[in-house]
């Protein structure tokens, strides 16, 4: 708490050191994505860092899985509610149709769904 102050006393900060505690496997992606959300910074940059991150086969797009691995860090939820909200995600963000999400789609969605991609902690 000395080190990170701004962690104190947040359900958020406790859930993430409890995944660590309990020794189950947690991706560092989700890591970064987790304590993102601690940090004030423009929507822009949280998805450039997210897109940079979660594209996994360097395509320059987002797939529904990636975009589901993405949601994951950012949600304390389960896995099928995050389907549904990738799904939702994914219908508003994919303006070309194309079943895949571009940075600048990313951007776009996000700006308009804010709390959907990137909830508020």
């Amino acid at each position: 708490t000395e080190i990170m102050p701004a962690f104190d006393n947040t359900s958020e900060a406790r859930c993430i050191f409890d995944l660590f505690r309990n020794g189950k496997h947690l991706d560092g992606r989700e890591v970064v994505m987790s304590f993102s959300s601690f940090v004030d910074s423009r929507n822009e940059e949280r998805c450039r860092l997210a897109f940079d991150m979660y594209d996994e086969d360097r395509s320059g797009y987002l797939s529904m899985d990636e975009v589901e691995a993405l949601m994951m860090s950012t949600h304390l939820t389960t896995r099928d509610i995050i389907k549904k909200k990738a799904q939702v995600f994914m219908r508003c963000a994919d303006e070309d149709g194309s079943k895949n999400i571009t940075i600048d789609e990313l951007i776009v969605a996000s700006e308009r769904l804010p709390n959907l991609i990137f909830p508020k902690q």
